[in-house]
């Protein structure tokens, strides 16, 4: 009996320490690509694909139970990146912990004023505190520019989604370039860029932004997932969905909002049967606040709207549509021509590469997905999905140090992007 006891135990032990590891598989064609492709498909409550298989690439994976075994026998090479990646995520969460409660000591007694100028932009922040940043820089309004902090919704754990608007008053009825950041939980560097990119604005102006602002009203969507980003800084730093409960089965929490848009909802590169999946698109098209609270947004200045960027990271990729079909937008043309601008200048400025298409063909499938629908049901041309630093050393565990360097690639393709005529 007790060998029994102990055979069970040490299957249980084997079937579930891989959930420890981070693996990084080796897509050397089509076929394997493919292969990685519908295997996290098939399995996606069990496997999480940090990035986007293609061919000569590798891929960042984490597997749970009995799933890689099961992959292993599909052929595909693979080795092992990190032996302990829930350590890492641990160690993330205590710094994080840490941090907070040394800023709350010194935030919360500075004036609106002086906590814009003690911010550091370098560093990660809650939900609260970018929400006391965001409060504060309002206050650096000026004669010549206007800045105004809205709320637009509220999520499932009662939490304010916040926008700020940006604009030099005397110049009236220009375009909009909407910039929306954080729609997954872990990607917090796609936070920390949409704070530095809101301080380059308004702030610590520069020509740059002097040139936009001259040519577009700049809506910003700070955090539309503040209770998943929360969640991950909490509890867990691999969340990538919001934190609704599902009615199906409610042990299984969240949705990820950027398949839970109406546009070819629940087709391809999603699971709309199985709520624990890391790709689940919900139990309807717009089921979640957030996905609401954008498309709300967004359609109340739908016929001013031009330019569009969705912020997220990691691969280093510039993305246009569409994600749920081969086909391109009739303006592909174009907008791969200002990517090849925008990718030449971030290589040539900061000797990163960045490689960019179609979301379809270029990183994967997938439906429901903000830029398809601003693409398809606003007046917005320029529709882009922007993935940050880094290729795969840190994944979505980007060192603080890190930060500046991946806001630059971000604020000089912007520059390509936005101020480039057609």
């Amino acid at each position: 009996m007790k060998l029994q006891i102990s055979i069970l135990f040490l299957l249980f032990v084997q079937a579930y320490a891989n959930q420890d590891k981070l693996f990084r598989i080796h897509a050397k064609n089509e076929k394997d690509a493919e292969v990685i492709h519908n295997f996290m498909l098939n399995n996606s409550e069990n496997v999480d694909l940090w990035s986007g298989p293609k061919a000569n690439s590798k891929v960042l994976a984490q597997f749970k139970g009995e799933t890689l075994k099961e992959f292993q026998a599909l052929g595909v090479h693979f080795e092992v990146a990190n032996d302990n990646i829930t350590k890492l995520f641990e160690r993330s969460i205590e710094h994080e912990k840490k941090q907070e409660i040394l800023r709350k000591k010194f935030f919360f007694t500075l004036s609106n004023e002086k906590l814009v100028d003690n911010f550091n932009l370098d560093e990660y922040h809650s939900y609260d505190e970018v929400v006391e940043y965001l409060k504060s820089v309002q206050k650096k309004s000026s004669s010549t520019i206007g800045v105004r902090f809205s709320t637009i919704g509220q999520t499932y754990e009662n939490r304010d989604i916040h926008a700020l608007t940006i604009s030099k008053e005397a110049l009236k009825e220009k375009k909009i370039f909407l910039l929306e950041c954080g729609v997954h939980a872990r990607e917090w560097v796609s936070v920390a860029g949409c704070l530095k990119i809101i301080d380059r604005f308004i702030v610590h102006r520069d020509e740059v932004a002097n040139q936009i602002l001259n040519k577009y009203d700049v809506h910003i969507l700070p955090l539309l997932n503040p209770d998943g980003y929360e969640y991950t800084r909490n509890h867990d730093r691999a969340w990538r969905k919001n934190r609704g409960k599902n009615r199906r089965l409610p042990i299984c929490r969240g949705t990820d909002i950027n398949r839970n848009f109406d546009v070819a909802w629940g087709t391809v590169g999603v699971d709309k049967r199985n709520p624990c999946s890391l790709i689940y698109c919900g139990s309807g098209p717009f089921s979640e606040n957030e996905s609401k609270a954008l498309r709300d947004y967004a359609i109340s200045i739908k016929n001013s709207l031009e330019v569009y960027i969705s912020l997220h990271s990691f691969s280093q990729l510039l993305l246009y549509p569409y994600g749920h079909k081969a086909e391109v937008p009739k303006n592909q043309k174009n907008l791969q021509h200002l990517a090849t601008l925008a990718m030449d200048a971030i290589y040539s400025k900061q000797g990163e590469i960045y490689k960019g298409g179609n979301i379809y063909t270029a990183i994967y499938p997938a439906s429901g997905s903000t830029v398809d629908w601003i693409a398809m049901n606003t007046a917005s041309k320029y529709n882009w999905a922007f993935e940050m630093r880094d290729t795969g050393e840190h994944g979505f565990v980007l060192p603080e140090e890190l930060i500046d360097p991946a806001f630059m690639d971000i604020w000089i393709g912007m520059e390509q992007l936005l101020l480039n005529p057609e």
